[in-house]
């Protein structure tokens, strides 16, 4: 494990990664284009010739292979799937006709269906039969005349039952179905930690098997691409990345914050004359507008993280409980930070009024960043736009905007 690490660091870091690459054994290298970053996968697919890869694919199970079709053009995965195998071609070809982000996209085919009643010695041999095509020990689900799953039949169990007593302790296995998404297979697997899930078809018939490996897979895919995108930036971009690369990744989305911080600067406009007659003014609209920022992204990056895990019910009741119970938790922290930032006002010098408009700006503005960060990803999921993209630039500019217009039109108010 710690030398396969080392490799995927070295790849990452390597000038000329072809050139490194192809010094290692084909499993080493199928263990690569399983683990590193799309970027870098892609870079090797396309550099390599479609021979070599194919070699690798040797190592890999035909999900597997699938995940990095999807990567290149179709004229290539053509061209790729038809040099392998007819087994693995059939695989493939099954696999790849359901939705990536189905239950059936993640599942593999290292099954054996065994019917109910199946003597010891028949199923040794089709096992045999199955590990001598180079798979991996497969998962042995047995079935009734019907088709239908009846449970899982450890191997470990060949070993110590005998044909009369084989099938009297079947292990249940969780099932769902092959149109669910990656989000309900993941709810699954924590209802059954440690548990395999079968996926059926609509007729209740097997189709495939999801292992805690694909699931695992699939959250840190889920949790890069939240990260990501709650900074900005696009999944594609690596800390090696070219300065080219990097401009093309980040420019946009400096470009719409840009436009946006005018909407704040906006503000300040209309009460220039009580910035420049209430000079420590200038010096708390930051610390007003970062606090309501910051307590933005808090919740934003919560509330994106449970609506990708469906953890949100989106009807008027549950928005309307998320929202009290943020609003009060806001309001706590307000009072805290509202105090203290009025306290350290009255130690500079400046007069109770001056502390008490710190202190309802502060609050005022945790409170209402707190609820944008809660609607602004529902009111985007529901408009079908990445929640995760595009939340924390609408949330921080309303937090911004609304900050100084408490802060700057109490101190108007008050102060002059």
């Amino acid at each position: 494990m710690v030398n396969e690490q080392n490799t995927l660091n070295k790849i990452h870091f390597h000038e000329n990664k072809k050139e490194y690459f192809v010094t290692l054994p084909l499993a080493e290298q199928a263990h690569i284009l399983l683990n590193t970053t799309d970027k870098i996968k892609k870079e090797l697919l396309f550099s390599l010739p479609e021979n070599e890869v194919v070699k690798i694919f040797k190592f890999l199970d035909p999900d597997e292979i699938v995940d990095l079709l999807q990567l290149l053009p179709k004229r290539k995965q053509t061209r790729l799937i038809n040099k392998v195998s007819n087994t693995v071609k059939e695989n493939v070809k099954f696999l790849s006709r359901f939705a990536p982000q189905s239950a059936a996209g993640v599942m593999n085919l290292n099954y054996l269906l065994i019917p109910y009643g199946t003597k010891k010695s028949e199923i040794k041999k089709r096992i045999n039969h199955h590990l001598e095509k180079g798979h991996k020990e497969p998962t042995l689900l047995v079935i009734d005349d019907f088709g239908h799953l009846l449970g899982e039949l450890r191997i470990s169990m060949l070993l110590f039952e005998n044909d009369s007593t084989l099938y009297k302790s079947l292990k249940e296995l969780p099932s769902i179905s092959s149109n669910e998404d990656q989000e309900t297979c993941l709810q699954c697997f924590k209802k059954h930690i440690g548990e395999k899930v079968v996926v059926l078809d609509g007729s209740g018939f097997v189709l495939g098997i999801i292992k805690a490996k694909e699931m695992l897979r699939v959250v840190e895919q889920e949790s890069e691409e939240d990260y990501y995108g709650l900074a900005g930036l696009k999944k594609e971009e690596e800390i090696t990345a070219t300065p080219t690369e990097k401009v093309r990744f980040r420019l946009s989305w400096l470009l719409v914050n840009l436009i946006t911080a005018f909407f704040a600067a906006f503000v300040v406009t209309f009460f220039e004359d009580t910035v420049s007659k209430v000079v420590l003014l200038a010096a708390f609209m930051p610390i007003i507008a970062g606090m309501g920022g910051n307590a933005g992204t808090q919740t934003t990056a919560i509330v994106i993280r449970s609506l990708a895990l469906n953890r949100i019910d989106l009807g008027f009741n549950g928005i309307r409980k998320i929202i009290n119970s943020e609003f009060f938790a806001s309001f706590i922290n307000g009072v805290v930070i509202g105090t203290i930032v009025g306290a350290l006002a009255l130690a500079l010098g400046e007069s109770i009024l001056f502390a008490l408009v710190a202190f309802v700006a502060i609050l005022a503005n945790l409170v209402a960043a707190t609820v944008f960060g809660i609607v602004i990803p529902i009111v985007l999921q529901k408009l079908d736009i990445d929640p995760a993209a595009a939340s924390n630039v609408f949330v921080t500019t309303i937090a911004d905007v609304f900050g100084l217009f408490v802060l700057l039109g109490l101190a108007t108010l008050l102060l002059l």
